[in-house]
């Protein structure tokens, strides 16, 4: 632009719209892989997520139990032990089982008897067979299988007494 004069040359304007159709161009098959991936990557995550915390509680309830009984279905197995840190002793059972209707693996923590909480750790158990636990010779396996969507993983988690 020359002087006072107000508006853009024919110049400027092609390289204005060269630039912007570069950007357009770049942006375009990003946008649509990302619009192929999340799916996919929101079903790895969750399968992920739903491994991570039932290895967490197996974990936690592993270090602690005392006794380990493989149960019948709907069960897989309970961990019993007892906490003799405060003033009384303290008898905790946790079960774990299959929930059917929610297809999720759930964990029910008993106190001296009374149910203290039920927890649904994994919410991508398709079928009952997703989850065995085994014991040899004092040492827990668990073998876990989470499917969101296409997607599914699996993994194996050692429980062991402290």
């Amino acid at each position: 632009m020359r002087g006072r004069e107000k508006g853009l040359t024919l110049v400027e304007i092609v390289i204005a719209m060269t630039v912007g159709a570069m950007v357009v161009a770049l942006m375009v098959p990003a946008t649509q892989l990302m619009m192929r991936l999340a799916p996919r990557m929101d079903n790895e995550l969750t399968v992920m997520h739903d491994l991570d915390i039932t290895r967490r509680w197996l974990i936690r309830d592993g270090q602690a139990f005392r006794s380990f009984t493989v149960l019948s279905s709907p069960g897989y197995g309970r961990f019993e032990w007892t906490d003799y840190t405060g003033k009384v002793p303290v008898k905790y059972m946790v079960t774990y089982s299959y929930d059917a209707e929610n297809t999720s693996l759930t964990r029910e923590e008993r106190r001296n008897g009374v149910v203290k909480s039920t927890l649904r750790i994994a919410r991508n158990i398709l079928t009952e067979g997703d989850v065995k636990f085994e014991v040899l010779d004092g040492i827990g396996s668990v073998n876990i299988t989470s499917t969101a969507g296409n997607v599914s993983r699996s993994t194996n988690i050692i429980v062991a007494r402290r």
